[in-house]
């Protein structure tokens, strides 16, 4: 689509976006300014949010994220909680990382699939730190474990992922220049779930994303792995979306 509005090819602008990272990096190593290689790094997961933070001075994920729009560096792929049960069901949650995209979870994301002793919440905890992956904070999830702190009554939890992912969204759309993000869900959640999706913004669901690997290459076979989690115990949507 951006080529053909552009006039141009899909390969003169993926080697258009990788001279400039090449150029980019060189610049930064020559004048002995690492902070690219810190969004670099950053972005293939290999250090945390709050270690980029840290290490580049500043205080604010809005902040931090801009400077990786900036940087034309690739954005997070952020999978919902089913996708990430399922992959871990099938001890395969590493294929989120095969086209090269880094990968950012959702704060309550996060806390939805390891806040509970279930067959997959360690191994899920286990991948996060293992592998380094950033969790994005939201203010829903801010808000649920504020009043999870004051009140007696145990705060609303029904759709507050849809919420959180619905902001981080919003969040993806406002900045300058927007973020791209692709949006992972089991079957039956995306095809319920409304959102305002941002031009930036893809949702993809789980199935898609597996046969999407497969045409690659990069996976031998995509009903391989819905039958590994559904072997292991997994109730795997039965609904297919698209």
């Amino acid at each position: 689509m951006i080529a053909a509005k552009s006039d141009t090819s899909i390969n003169a602008l993926f080697n258009a976006e990788l001279r400039h990272l090449v150029e980019t990096f060189e610049a930064a190593e020559a004048g002995g300014n690492q902070n690219f290689k810190t969004l670099l790094d950053f972005s293939l997961g290999r250090i945390t949010d709050h270690q980029a933070l840290v290490a580049l001075g500043i205080d604010s994920q809005e902040d931090l994220f801009l400077l990786m729009a900036q940087a034309h560096l690739p954005m997070p792929r952020l999978p919902d909680a089913g996708p990430l049960i399922t992959l871990a069901y099938a001890d395969s949650l590493d294929l989120l990382f095969k086209p090269g995209w880094s990968v950012a979870l959702v704060d309550i994301v996060l806390h939805e699939v390891t806040r509970n002793p279930t067959p997959t919440n360690k191994t899920l905890v286990h991948w996060v730190e293992n592998r380094r992956i950033p969790v994005l904070p939201t203010k829903i999830f801010q808000r649920y474990q504020q009043n999870l702190d004051t009140n007696a009554v145990s705060p609303r939890k029904v759709n507050l992922g849809e919420l959180a992912i619905q902001e981080t969204m919003n969040d993806f759309a406002l900045v300058q220049p927007p973020k791209a993000g692709v949006f992972l869900f089991e079957d039956h959640k995306i095809a319920r779930a409304s959102f305002l999706l941002p031009d930036n913004c893809r949702k993809v669901s789980t199935r898609a994303f597996l046969l999407f690997l497969e045409q690659k290459g990069w996976l031998v076979l995509a009903t391989a792995i819905e039958r590994k989690a559904i072997q292991a115990g997994r109730a795997f949507s039965s609904l297919r979306f698209p």
